[in-house]
């Protein structure tokens, strides 16, 4: 009995201690601003069977400045979270298309960048 309590003993020891542990990725944040958010609608319309029908939505696209480049980005959701001016952490990808802003309650809303921009000159 002793025998069988060691082995589990010894086997939970090897496990918790002498097993790699990979340790969870930690995000690097940058400071930033939401300088704009200009929203464009969309407009589809289909037709199926001598009917008709149309429907529209709204394309957001934030304009967040970090470091002297301003990054453009498009999402059909709302940014409920942010207002214009204030000040946000963001962080990216590896390749810069993906911004991922930090939510004050935790988390990050993901953001497709469709367009970098060195300075202030912003044409849509």
């Amino acid at each position: 009995m002793y025998k069988t309590i060691f082995i589990s003993i010894y086997f939970s020891f090897i496990a918790i201690f002498c097993l790699p542990i990979q340790a969870k990725e930690k995000h690097i944040y940058e400071n930033g601003y939401l300088a704009d958010i200009q929203i464009q609608q969309s407009y589809s319309s289909s037709y199926v069977a001598g009917i008709g029908s149309g429907s529209s939505q709204n394309i957001f696209y934030p304009l967040v400045k970090v470091n002297g480049i301003t990054y453009v980005g498009q999402t059909s959701s709302k940014l409920k979270d942010w207002i214009v001016g204030q000040q946000i952490k963001v962080r990216f990808n590896k390749e810069q298309t993906t911004m991922y802003l930090k939510r004050d309650k935790g988390g990050d809303f993901g953001i497709e960048v469709v367009k970098r921009v060195m300075g202030n000159e912003i044409h849509k």
